[in-house]
């Protein structure tokens, strides 16, 4: 018969073993984007990966998604400069204490359609209008302050929660997705003028996403925004940010 405390033991030590490499590939994560920041952007280098600590942290950014996005810049055709200011102006959100995954994807995917790296960065002013990184960035602080300014607000884990202080994921949830909204609307030739198309394209992307019944979009979350919300507060901030 097999004896249950060697099973036992056996298991705590694979649970050990399991949980030492876990941390070893995290730290060698950290170490890996280090490392390719400091070919890429010596002088940025503490910079950015101080930023990115943080990031990674709040759970805001993922090491393989952030060293997959520098891989690509590395080995695409472009001004280093222009590379390095993209990645600065993903560590300058982090540190003014936005979300930032919306950003990096926006990178990758014009990584993907070859689109010149300046593009990339300020966008384009032609039809179709294509918005930057530096638009996108403001978006999402505009964003952001918008709901400060209505009294919803962000709080760490393990805080009490009350109707307007939502957890940190459910609030920047909120705010990547209603500016990813008006991006959208935006890249699609809409008039910043007309608030009320803009609303309506933001309750809908939200209550879809919060009907998916998927945290972090909650459906009180959403009610929550939307019952402050008004189209002339949308047009408001996508003004000050074109």
């Amino acid at each position: 018969m097999r004896d249950p405390r060697r099973a036992f033991t056996l298991v705590l030590i694979l649970g050990f073993f399991i949980s030492g490499v876990s941390t070893l590939a995290l730290a060698t994560s950290h170490a890996e984007v280090n490392q390719a920041l400091s070919v890429l952007c010596p002088t940025s280098d503490p910079e950015i990966m101080a930023a990115l600590e943080v990031g990674f942290a709040q759970g805001r950014i993922k090491p393989d998604e952030i060293l997959h996005l520098i891989r690509r810049l590395s080995t695409v055709q472009g001004v280093p400069a222009e590379k390095e200011t993209i990645l600065l102006t993903i560590a300058h959100a982090l540190q003014d204490d936005l979300p930032v995954k919306i950003l990096v994807d926006k990178v990758e995917e014009g990584l993907a359609r070859n689109i010149p790296l300046t593009v990339i960065l300020n966008g384009s002013g032609s039809q179709p209008r294509i918005l930057g990184l530096v638009q996108r960035a403001s978006l999402l602080e505009a964003v952001r302050d918008f709901l400060y300014s209505k009294r919803i607000f962000s709080a760490p884990e393990g805080t009490k929660a009350v109707s307007t202080c939502l957890p940190n994921a459910h609030f920047d949830c909120l705010v990547s997705e209603i500016a990813g909204s008006l991006a959208d609307y935006l890249e699609g030739g809409g008039s910043p003028l007309e608030g009320y198309l803009m609303f309506q394209q933001v309750s809908l992307r939200l209550q879809t996403l919060a009907g998916l019944r998927e945290p972090p979009l909650l459906a009180e979350d959403v009610d929550l925004v939307l019952e402050r919300l008004t189209p002339t507060d949308l047009t408001n901030i996508v003004l000050a940010v074109l």
